[in-house]
């Protein structure tokens, strides 16, 4: 049995084949716009509004992890905050990597101990540390007392959160401060 191969000159249109619709004569013949007839029976017809857009899915908020914390070294997060887009922030981002990366480039000072890395490393997070309780008392004074109970209710942890971030400040102080007083110590570059 043989089967019929179709004519490669005739093709067929992608999708359903459309319906052969007939024409009444009335409508057909009738005017553009015909005269709009009285009565109960006579409603304009509307046309159907635009449906719309689909509401964008609600995006999963995620706390930054400890492990990846070099990825966010170079421009603080309390900077790009002030940033209205994302791209914009990104941008800063990729800048601060840029600086960071030449930081590290450069090296360590030759006469730099590893007990002198290790104090300035600790002063340096005592920095970060007393930066960070400082804008959270920020967030504190701007929403602590709010009216709206989850904005007052946030404040409430911003001012948890700066009242923990004093404690280890001033423990991490108190440390640094009794290790600079030791005999043998001696200050980093001196």
């Amino acid at each position: 049995m043989r089967t019929k191969r179709a004519d490669p000159s005739r093709k067929r249109p992608a999708g359903p084949t459309p319906e052969p619709v007939e024409e009444s004569p009335s409508v057909a013949s009738a005017s553009p716009d015909p005269p709009a007839e009285s009565g109960p029976s006579s409603e304009p017809v509307r046309e159907a509004e635009p449906a719309a857009p689909p509401a964008p899915p609600k995006r999963r908020w995620r706390a930054p992890r400890a492990e990846n914390w070099e990825r966010r070294e170079g421009i603080r997060a309390t900077l790009l905050l002030h940033l209205p887009t994302r791209r914009e922030r990104a941008t800063y981002r990729r800048m601060g990597q840029v600086l960071y990366d030449a930081s590290l480039a450069r090296g360590e000072e030759a006469s730099e101990t590893p007990a002198d890395f290790a104090f300035r490393q600790l002063e340096a997070l005592l920095s970060e540390v007393r930066f960070l309780e400082g804008f959270a008392g920020d967030v504190v004074d701007l929403h602590d007392l709010d009216e709206e109970e989850t904005v007052a209710r946030l404040g409430r942890l911003a001012r948890a959160v700066r009242n923990r971030l004093s404690r280890l400040a001033d423990g991490l102080a108190h440390t640094l401060d009794a290790e600079a007083n030791r005999p043998d110590f001696t200050a980093p570059g001196a």
